[in-house]
């Protein structure tokens, strides 16, 4: 893992391979906390998943990165388990890279929004943060 000044390692999901995963880093002046019960739920190549939580704050992080090659149901499955186990009446941001083009209507992204509003989330980023 990488060192940056002023920030902690608070969450991550590695791999077993040296490359890729999650993480999530935070001031080192700030009271968050690992969520480990989500980690568990992660699943290697499928959904790599972390969280952490400031319980002054009532806010829950979560990060997720989802390979675009993987099984999509396994990520559903994963996000829909880990979302709901975290959702304690918590503020919460749900952050990464999904793999999911928002702008293309298809059957993956109906499923993840339906997914996600059912908890009352939404995405806040509109443009593409990616373009190849």
């Amino acid at each position: 893992m990488s060192s940056v000044p002023g920030y902690k390692l608070i969450s991550h999901f590695s791999r077993s391979s040296p490359y890729g995963g999650s993480c999530v880093y935070a001031s080192s002046e700030l009271n968050f906390e690992d969520i480990p019960e989500v980690k568990k739920l992660g699943v290697e190549n499928h959904s790599e998943i972390c969280a952490f939580v400031d319980k002054t704050l009532k806010l829950i992080v979560v990060s997720v990165y989802r390979p675009p090659s993987r099984d999509f149901q396994a990520f559903i499955d994963s996000e829909f388990i880990a979302t709901g186990i975290i959702f304690r009446g918590f503020r919460v941001i749900v952050c990464g890279d999904f793999n999911i083009d928002l702008d293309k209507y298809s059957a993956k992204r109906s499923r993840w929004l339906d997914m996600m509003m059912s908890f009352n989330l939404s995405p806040k980023i509109h443009d593409y943060t990616y373009i190849v």
